[in-house]
């Protein structure tokens, strides 16, 4: 670092301030001394110290004798011929403060509130510089791909000045609820980095009330049953034609037919238009089990589809609990009775026959807590030593659904239960 000495350094003689001859002499560590021209207007000799190679550099003026006519080869830095150089390091002058920029926003969020799904968004941010220094915009990065344009009025603002930021959404950003985050990079020591936040709610392509088609409890072999979905399309520029309706069951139907807009006022602020989408349900197909299918809407619009889950559950017109029985023997057990109860939805439960052909097995019908549930009192016989056995007990009913209803009942003693088991390994 070079620094000047003050010019009080001085190298103390007699003569240099009255001698006429003055001459320029350079000093320099480790490098020889050569003497200046017949310069006598020179009343100063100029001298640099080096500290070791190229660390430190000293400038120094300093007075001379005008007789000073020399070479040397090597000089001492402190003494030179008798005359004190008084230099020494300093410190460099210190400044006033650096002028520094401050950025300051007159906000830092804004809500679009509720857009149209085909418009671009645009909002302008403004910002201004009350620092007393010029503010530099070095970059702007935003959270996600959903910005159409992230522009500044200019990358330098003086002091006092003003800086505008805007900020684009691209057409339907996101469904639903969303935000966009934009990070600006100045050079404000205090706020190197200042967020700037774009709320906004985009529609989603269709609304779906109820969201979920349920068929809750509903009787197998009982006939067609239908459900009825509401889709609204906010903001509709043409009507809605769907390519495909896809069903993951064969015993579900579907159609889409448009309706006055009356059905769906209550679905969404936003204008659209209104459909019905009708869900059939055969029973006679379905399998009493519990339902989870899917409908499939596809369509030519940017959110080209639509599912509506399917839920519900397909039950017997009867009820049987349990549904099988099982009973254990030992040698020289006696007879066990096991309860099954039977239900049937309405109408009355009439059990007209019981068909089993093991001799194992005895079955009583009871009158149960009301005419449409019946209680059979099975009682199950013990085997042979080492046997065991499956049967089938049937079940002939007045249902005009389930007339025929069978219930698994199986039993042994503990030798033949672990010879089946044995088997079952080894095969």
């Amino acid at each position: 670092m070079d620094v000047l000495c003050p010019k009080r350094w001085k190298l103390f003689g007699n003569g240099g301030a009255k001698g006429g001859g003055g001459v320029l002499i350079s000093i320099e560590a480790n490098r020889q001394i050569v003497s200046g021209g017949n310069e006598a207007s020179m009343k100063t000799m100029k001298a640099r110290l080096v500290d070791g190679p190229g660390v430190r550099k000293l400038r120094c003026a300093i007075s001379v004798p005008a007789f000073l006519q020399f070479t040397v080869s090597t000089v001492p830095v402190v003494l030179l011929l008798g005359f004190v150089v008084s230099c020494a390091k300093f410190s460099e002058p210190t400044e006033s403060p650096a002028a520094q920029p401050r950025i300051v926003l007159d906000r830092a969020t804004w809500d679009l509130g509720v857009c149209s799904e085909d418009k671009e968004y645009r909002h302008e941010f403004r910002a201004r510089n009350e620092g007393d220094g010029p503010l530099r915009v070095f970059d702007i990065k935003v959270s996600c791909n959903c910005a159409a344009a992230v522009e500044v009025s200019k990358r330098i603002i003086g002091p006092q000045e003003k800086l505008a930021i805007n900020v684009a959404l691209q057409p339907n950003a996101w469904k639903g609820k969303g935000r966009l985050t934009a990070y600006v990079f100045t050079n404000d020591p205090a706020s190197p980095v200042t967020q700037l936040e774009l709320s906004a709610e985009f529609p989603p392509a269709f609304i779906v009330k109820p969201k979920v088609a349920r068929f809750d409890d509903v009787v197998q072999d009982s006939g067609i049953v239908e459900r009825t979905v509401l889709l609204k399309v906010p903001n509709e520029t043409r009507p809605l034609e769907p390519e495909s309706i896809e069903l993951s069951a064969n015993w579900l139907t579907a159609g889409l037919s448009r309706v006055e807009q009356d059905r769906c006022l209550d679905m969404s602020r936003l204008d659209g238009g209104c459909y019905e989408l009708r869900i059939r349900l055969d029973t006679h197909s379905a399998l009493p089990t519990e339902i989870r299918e899917s409908i499939r809407i596809k369509t030519a619009t940017k959110w080209d589809e639509l599912v509506v889950p399917v839920k519900g559950f397909v039950r017997s017109d009867l009820s049987v609990s349990p549904s099988a029985l099982f009973c254990m023997f030992s040698e020289n057990d006696s007879p066990k009775m096991r309860y099954v109860t039977v239900s049937r939805r309405e109408g009355g439960l009439v059990i007209e026959r019981c068909d089993f052909s093991d001799s194992h097995l005895a079955v009583a019908v009871l009158d149960g807590s009301s005419p449409d549930q019946k209680v059979l009192e099975v009682t199950f016989l013990p085997p042979r030593v080492g046997g065991h056995f499956r049967e089938y007990l049937v079940l002939i009913t007045n249902s005009p659904v389930h007339k025929r209803l069978a219930v698994e009942c199986s039993g042994g003693t503990l030798r033949g239960i672990r010879e089946i088991q044995h088997s079952g390994r080894s095969s």
